[in-house]
């Protein structure tokens, strides 16, 4: 998972790098399964990058927050604007059957607008989306539970009951909770195991899924220790 900042800014050079390595791991070793998934403003798509993400077979996060005048992703053109050009490389990657999804980040702004933002999926036809809260206990960014819990409720009465049939990741993790369905998902699980999921930050360290917290337990770096030795630390 090619995560943030901004992983575009890496540029397709070392991502065709990476392709041509995972070409040689298949060929050394037949039974690996690599599956390649990115996370973008989705600002700097263009087709040379759907062309990358499908010979990569890349399944593309965009962060969006929903339309205009609650998306925190803006540039210096101003929400408007910038929101446009991220929603026309959304229209592209669905042009191009890339699988995409988009990733809102939900604040305060949002809870007004539970109704507006199922709309702005339905205009754009965008049919796949995942909730992330703005949850923060070490800064004053974090939103309130009790007024997040009614915008979720509001949320869950719009898409069990439209006609835009739309993916939520976090409906449908917890309605395959209740049915006993195994997931992965931090959401389900209270963020204390996270699976097998590793995260390698910009120094090297490694924490489990995601560095969420400045005290996330560290299980190694990757610049010292190999592999094997961090999955034994974690275990």
């Amino acid at each position: 998972i090619f995560h943030g900042g901004e992983p575009l800014l890496w540029g397709r050079d070392r991502f065709e790098e990476i392709y041509q390595f995972e070409q040689i791991l298949k060929e050394e070793y037949p039974d690996i399964r690599i599956k390649n998934d990115i996370q973008t403003n989705g600002f700097l798509i263009d087709d040379e990058w759907v062309r990358l993400f499908k010979k990569m077979k890349i399944d593309v996060g965009i962060s969006i927050d929903g339309f205009p005048d609650i998306n925190f992703h803006y540039g210096k053109m101003g929400r408007e604007a910038s929101t446009r050009i991220v929603l026309d490389n959304i229209h592209l990657l669905k042009e191009n059957t890339v699988k995409y999804g988009i990733l809102s980040v939900i604040t305060e702004r949002h809870f007004p607008y539970a109704k507006e933002y199922f709309e702005f999926l339905e205009k754009e036809e965008i049919d796949n989306a995942g909730f992330c809260y703005c949850y923060n206990p070490l800064d004053d960014y974090a939103i309130n539970a009790e007024r997040l819990g009614d915008f979720l409720c509001d949320c869950f009465d719009i898409y069990y009951n439209t006609t835009h049939r739309v993916h939520i990741r976090e409906f449908e993790n917890l309605i395959k909770r209740i049915y006993g369905v195994h997931k992965n998902s931090c959401v389900c699980k209270e963020r204390t195991d996270c699976g097998n999921f590793m995260a390698f930050t910009p120094n090297g360290t490694v924490c489990f899924c995601d560095a969420y917290e400045k005290d996330s337990k560290v299980v190694g770096n990757i610049t010292t220790d190999n592999i094997v030795s961090i999955k034994f630390k974690a275990i």
